[in-house]
Parts: structure tokens; sequence; C-alpha cells
């Protein structure tokens, strides 16, 4: 039986790293959009749903946020706040 250890900071594979960093930025998308659009809709239609549509959209930009950090690592995250600004 064969042990499969990852380690972040040694990354064989920069296909893991380009994802991870996709993943970072549809979770930013996503949630930040998703908020906005479910905030605007609630105030337009005066339905409850939305808002918990909202909380749902944001959990889930979480959850990609997550994946992300796992594919890229600290050095995925280090990259992605250097260069978006």
């Amino acid at each position: 039986m064969q042990i499969i250890v990852y380690v972040p900071s040694v990354m064989p594979n920069k296909k893991h790293f380009k994802t991870g960093i996709i993943f970072f930025l549809y979770s930013f998308i996503i949630g930040y959009g998703g908020i906005a659009l479910t905030s605007f809709l609630y105030l337009w239609t005066d339905n409850k749903v939305w808002i918990w549509s909202g909380t749902c959209v944001y959990g889930f930009s979480w959850i990609l946020f997550g994946i992300g950090f796992v594919l890229s690592g600290k050095e995925g995250l280090r990259y992605f706040r250097r260069n978006k600004k």
C-alpha cells in the first residue's frame, strides 16, 4: 500500500495552482455578485426567499474558496491577493 502525501509548498503540477486561482476568482465573483443580485431582488419583490437564496449563494462561494485554497495552497492565496489590485 502506497501512502501519498500532498505538500502544498511543493507543487509538481502548475495545473492545480492555476485551477485554484480560478476557483478563488469565481468565489469572489459568485459571492459578492450573488449577494448584490439577491439583495436587489429582495428589495424589488419584497420576498424573503431572496434573503435565504443570498445566504446560500454566499455560502457556496466560501466552498469554492476552500476548494481553491486546497488546490493552490498558501502560495496561490498570496499570488491572488498580490495580483488582485
